[in-house]
């Protein structure tokens, strides 16, 4: 149960990831690859391409998009010199020379203008408090007449057996409402998939130069044993935990049970769990 007292509102801030970098969050970003998480973009990517992937994190998908531009370059950036740090551990097995890792602040991308043929984001855009003023920049390294800002965000999760029912569906429900407001109380907005189109129109891309689509993460058997098992270590692991500690959202044993919910869930011969996925091309022309 909640604390009676309202939470502390944190000052929102374009440089806050809420869930952090903890090991459970950097475990689970790094089984990210271009395939399952950014095929809607492959098909536009030419093998000279420079691309730049903004908010990269432990830069597996960074790494798995360079095979596609085996004559151009990926470049990742993150703000966190730590994670930046992982990418580049993570990536040197792999053998991939067109690829290379930055720190590097998002608002200010420290390249000149009309750098990157593409310019992508997995999964950043709902994560800060000024997305138009975040897709700008992203816009603004892209080459003009062509150039390309690719996104993927989240939005709705669906779940089965849910809220309506008595049994570990219905605490998902508790987590996901915590989430919701922790995230919009620092200004940024979960639901971002279904707003693409809008935030891209309001960084100067031309409304017949936004292509949108809805994509999903759907868990199941294996896929869904991974996902419950991550979630269930952010809520008592995370940055996450800490900030709704912190911010008195919730109680050390509400997270507990946040936690033991999620791998219940995990282990229902019925469960059924869904991300729809938010996909958009914006193209650069002037």
């Amino acid at each position: 149960m909640a604390h009676p007292h309202p939470p502390i509102k944190p000052a929102p801030s374009d440089k806050v990831y809420i869930q952090g970098h903890s090991q459970a969050v950097v475990d689970a970003h790094s089984r990210r690859t271009a395939q399952t998480c950014a095929a809607y973009l492959l098909p536009h990517l030419k093998p000279s391409h420079k691309v730049l992937d903004v908010g990269c994190g432990p830069g597996s998908i960074t790494t798995t998009l360079a095979p596609f531009v085996p004559e151009g370059h990926v470049t990742g950036v993150d703000y966190s010199p730590d994670v930046i740090a992982h990418a580049e551990r993570l990536a040197a097995p792999s053998g991939v020379a067109n690829v290379s890792f930055q720190t590097a602040d998002a608002f200010a991308l420290p390249f000149a203008d009309g750098t990157f043929d593409v310019v992508h984001a997995h999964q950043v855009v709902q994560h800060v408090a000024d997305p138009v003023g975040l897709l700008r920049e992203m816009r603004r390294v892209a080459k003009p007449d062509g150039g390309i800002v690719a996104v993927r965000e989240g939005d709705a999760h669906i779940w089965f057996p849910d809220e309506s029912e008595q049994g570990p569906g219905r605490k998902l429900g508790v987590w996901f409402a915590l989430w919701m407001r922790m995230a919009r109380d620092q200004g940024t907005e979960p639901m971002t998939g279904r707003r693409l189109k809008r935030l891209g129109m309001k960084a100067a891309f031309a409304a017949q130069d936004i292509n949108v689509q809805a994509g999903s993460s759907f868990f199941q058997q294996e896929s869904l044993v991974q996902w419950c098992e991550t979630w269930a270590r952010r809520v008592t692991e995370s940055e996450f935990a800490s900030r709704a500690l912190d911010g008195n959202y919730t109680t050390r044993e509400e997270l507990e049970n946040l936690a033991k919910a999620w791998r219940e869930f995990a282990q229902l011969d019925d469960a059924w769990y869904n991300n729809t996925q938010g996909e958009a091309i914006f193209t650069r022309r002037d």
